[in-house]
């Protein structure tokens, strides 16, 4: 008897020495991570939290690490966690990471851009850090934005200082390309990790994230643009500077625009100019084809650019055009359907110019599907 509880005995020792070595690993337990709160300023936002559906917010909701936040082309949401309170904007995807230190945040921007201000000043091994693909801000306490489009990392600090690196394949910080980016000043890291560091131009300071970060204040804004019939308009020139009439637009169209019938019409392309000097040009649009649902992202080439004050692609205005500078604008396409589209850009002294034909966005023909 004595023997066979013995025997038990170690077994019992057994069965829960291997528990606690096989347990699960999380880096925090449910009870550790933290708590983040999430806030809608503009509508639409998303809110995905590990191991459930994507759905939308409609005003409050808190989450932890794990989770990703998403914003539609007019949504935008607050997101405040320990020292540190973030505007999501416009069409921005934000993964929350695990550190494995409750006191330390790390942030993955997949798209989009995100205005921070950190108001913690953390201790020996706490940090608050933001990762996009080729890129990673570490901070200790301070104001700033950071942008992500088309592998190009943008970085604008409005108080303090900012370390900004380039990543390696492995996604650890290249030492080689770091920059020291102080208050008043904004870098920018490409695919090939070289980093460009700027002062801000009086542009930058007419921004939504640069109101913000200065007062710590949501700014009050527009989030749509004015009517075209608003603008400014050449009396002996047609207001109407599309050749689309007769093609389906992104509401509307359901057919199919085949390649050949896109490079035909590309080779029409001409530039119009209402109002327009020879210092306000579009070069061209790249990429100027695109199979639908295949890229998120093309660029507008030209001189003068960094005036405009919106994009109209066709009939469609292009919230939040990503300026990079006098010759090249950014803009989100993901939401125009398939059509052959005008790119009409307005800039802010009224002068109006387009490319016809510039941006042709069509869908491959399954053998089996009706035209």
């Amino acid at each position: 008897m004595k023997k066979s509880l013995i025997i038990l005995g170690i077994i019992i020792a057994i069965a829960g020495l291997l528990f606690w070595v096989l347990r699960p690993q999380d880096s925090q337990t449910i009870e550790e991570r933290p708590i983040i709160s999430l806030k809608v300023l503009e509508k639409a936002v998303f809110l995905e939290e590990e191991g459930n559906l994507k759905y939308e917010v409609e005003n409050l909701a808190t989450t932890t690490i794990g989770s990703r936040v998403e914003t539609g082309t007019y949504g935008r949401a607050l997101i405040e966690g320990g020292g540190y309170k973030s505007v999501l904007d416009y069409n921005s995807s934000l993964v929350l990471e695990d550190t494995g230190n409750k006191s330390s945040t790390s942030q993955k921007l997949s798209f989009g851009s995100i205005w921070s201000r950190v108001e913690k000043v953390f201790e020996q091994g706490e940090f608050y850090e933001i990762k996009t693909q080729n890129a990673v801000a570490v901070v200790r306490g301070t104001a700033f934005a950071l942008n992500f489009q088309n592998d190009v990392s943008s970085l604008f600090v409005v108080e303090g200082s900012v370390s900004f690196f380039g990543l390696k394949e492995n996604g650890e910080k290249d030492l080689n390309t770091g920059v020291t980016v102080k208050a008043g000043s904004k870098a920018f890291i490409d695919g090939k990790k070289s980093a460009v560091l700027l002062p801000f131009d009086n542009k930058d300071k007419n921004t939504d994230w640069y109101k913000y970060l200065l007062s710590g204040n949501y700014p009050s804004v527009q989030t749509t643009p004015p009517p075209i019939k608003t603008l400014p308009k050449a009396p002996s020139v047609p207001t109407s500077v599309s050749n689309n009439q007769n093609l389906p637009n992104s509401a509307t169209n359901n057919s199919t625009i085949a390649a050949s019938q896109a490079t035909s019409t590309l080779n029409q392309n001409q530039t119009t100019q209402i109002q327009a000097t020879s210092t306000f040009t579009i070069d061209s649009v790249s990429p100027a084809q695109i199979l639908f649902g295949s890229q998120d992202f093309v660029d507008i080439i030209g001189t003068g650019l960094d005036k405009t004050k919106f994009v109209l692609v066709g009939q469609t205005p292009i919230n939040n055009p990503y300026i990079v500078g006098n010759g090249l604008i950014r803009i989100q396409v993901q939401n125009i359907g398939l059509g052959v589209y005008d790119i009409v850009l307005y800039r802010e002294d009224g002068t109006i110019i387009s490319k016809k034909a510039a941006l042709t966005i069509y869908r491959e023909q399954t053998p089996n599907e009706k035209p």
